[in-house]
């Protein structure tokens, strides 16, 4: 069975309608709501992951700290903190969260419009505590600005969250040069 989800229109208001994640019951101006969660700890680093081999989407790249559908009752945040719980197995200190973008973003829902809200945390993480989610996430690690860079660079990383990955370090006022 298929999550439901609610519905919202392009300015992130949540509207009075819940879908099937995996139907086609949105309207023109409709979307889903998605988290992106970039973790950063004190050293300036992120912590991303690698995602699983039999993923649809991506499979073996590496890419944010999490990524999911906000489920149908819950606010971003919460659904921000669930993802990285079920994905990572980490709980997430909400007081240092923060949501730096909100976009369109056609590529996480399959026949969806999708708004993705990127939610930028700082918390030091020993990577010993993680905990991957069988069959989704197949590796985890901290990595620089430039590392990510990299990744990118090598179409290692998935790209269609690089947007997400901008506000994220002009929030925390890093040189992307």
């Amino acid at each position: 069975m298929s999550e439901i989800l609610d519905v919202y229109d392009i300015d992130g208001n949540r509207l009075d309608k819940q879908v099937r994640r995996d139907t086609d019951g949105l309207q023109e101006g409709e979307y889903l709501l998605f988290v992106d969660v970039w973790i950063v700890n004190s050293a300036n680093q992120f912590l991303i992951q690698k995602r699983n081999e039999n993923r649809e989407l991506f499979p073996g790249f590496w890419q944010s700290s999490a990524i999911g559908a906000v489920r149908s009752g819950e606010t971003g945040s919460q659904g921000a903190r669930r993802e990285v719980e079920e994905e990572l197995g980490i709980t997430l200190d909400m007081a240092n969260a923060a949501m730096v973008n909100l976009m369109v973003n056609r590529f996480v829902a399959k026949n969806a419009n999708a708004l993705m809200a990127t939610w930028l945390i700082k918390q030091d993480i020993d990577i010993k505590d993680v905990k991957l989610q069988e069959g989704e996430v197949s590796d985890a690690k901290w990595a620089s600005l430039e590392e990510i860079k990299a990744l990118l660079d090598c179409r290692a990383f998935v790209p269609v969250i690089k947007q997400d990955l901008e506000a994220c370090a002009k929030a925390l006022g890093m040189d992307q040069g």
